[in-house]
């Protein structure tokens, strides 16, 4: 692929980019055509196509075992690089590993279209009934992790599961998938359970570092200008009204239910009636063993998941390895409350030899002067 003058994300300075991609079905190398990749913030399992000329499979991969489809394990890598001659495997990001679901074959064409997903998927499409009572969350996410050949990255936890008393309700009138169990119980915890690669991550939600900063350059006189190709944004009136988050749980220590209600004050954002409707919207959830200090805070948490999607920032940029569904992002330049900061929710990379390397990401957050006190 041939290397092409674009802006830099970060600093804004002209540089020349040499993109470059591989991919790898079973270890092994092969050509490639296009590929795209799905990366999200959801627990969704990311998702992966890729493209591959048929006439031109290596020899470790024959054309009857890739359509024997029984295993197929694909990993995509991705760069960017100045000197192109340093463009080695070992110095490309990794942005999928997981299994194939389908196999399309195309004679006519020549082609061979493989999609599928994370190793999420190996979750996913598990069913348990199993009664976990006696062990721990951290206990019941390494157990269920080896089962599938997951290197577990566990964070150890302390309460037994028994005192969700809702897994023993649920497990017992219905099978769930090991994936769901797993996310219920990193909610429970307010933990992140998130498949890496080979690993299985359950613990603590990491924090934002430095945001990534997309540029809007308002024009005085002429054109104006963006990093990227396309920049949508959207703000959403009903979200922006009023919302109260209570959660109640019932503590056996002191035999009492304790309440926590977020915010306790008005919030400042869009003035009644202006977004449908005159009075807060209230959820309530229930949560058992909680401390009046931990439901305030799970409380403070619900409301910022149910607040998050006011404002939506979607834009299609030159693709890089930097950005991932943990990082903030930062628009600045607009002049208008969409300067701000965004968390991303999905981003597609995509390359080919006839678009190059390019991403759309998918980011929400509040207003800016949506916040509340206590």
């Amino acid at each position: 692929m041939e290397a092409y003058p674009v802006p830099d994300l970060i600093t804004n300075t002209p540089q020349v980019r040499s993109p470059r991609g591989a991919v790898l079905v079973n270890d092994v190398p092969v050509e490639w055509e296009s590929w795209s990749v799905s990366n999200n913030a959801t627990s969704d399992a990311d998702e992966f196509s890729v493209s591959i000329p048929a006439s031109a499979l290596p020899a470790e991969l024959p054309l009857a075992q890739i359509l024997d489809g029984r295993s197929l394990r694909v990993e995509i890598r991705a760069g960017l690089f100045t000197d192109p001659t340093k463009a080695t495997l070992s110095a490309m990001a990794t942005l999928i590993v997981g299994r194939t679901d389908d196999v399309v074959f195309d004679p006519v064409r020549g082609s061979i279209d493989l999609a599928g997903r994370d190793f999420t998927g190996l979750l996913i499409d598990r069913k348990t009934s199993e009664k976990f009572g006696n062990l721990t969350a951290s206990q019941i996410a390494t157990k269920l992790a080896a089962r599938v050949g997951l290197m577990p990255r566990v964070t150890d936890t302390k309460a037994l599961a028994g005192r969700y008393y809702a897994i023993d309700h649920a497990l017992s009138t219905r099978e769930v998938s090991e994936w769901d169990l797993l996310q219920w119980l990193a909610q429970q915890e307010d933990f992140l359970a998130v498949v890496r690669g080979n690993e299985l991550y359950f613990g603590p939600k990491p924090k934002g570092g430095d945001p990534y900063v997309l540029q809007w350059r308002q024009g005085q006189g002429g054109p104006s200008s963006f990093d990227g190709e396309r920049l949508y944004l959207k703000r959403n009136l009903t979200v922006a009204k009023d919302v109260t988050v209570t959660v109640r749980s019932w503590n056996p220590k002191s035999k009492t239910v304790i309440v926590a209600t977020y915010p306790r004050s008005k919030a400042k954002g869009a003035a009644p009636g202006t977004s449908g409707a005159a009075v807060p919207d209230g959820f309530v959830r229930n949560i058992p063993g909680l401390t009046q200090e931990q439901a305030l805070q799970r409380a403070q948490a619900l409301h910022a998941q149910l607040t998050a999607h006011e404002m939506r920032m979607e834009a299609t940029v030159p693709g890089d390895t930097v950005l991932t569904v943990q990082t903030p992002i930062a628009l600045r330049g607009t002049g208008t409350a969409f300067d701000q900061t965004y968390y991303p929710e999905a981003i597609q990379r995509s390359m080919s030899f006839t678009d190059g390397f390019q991403m759309t990401v998918r980011a929400k957050n509040r207003a800016p002067g949506n916040e509340v006190n206590l």
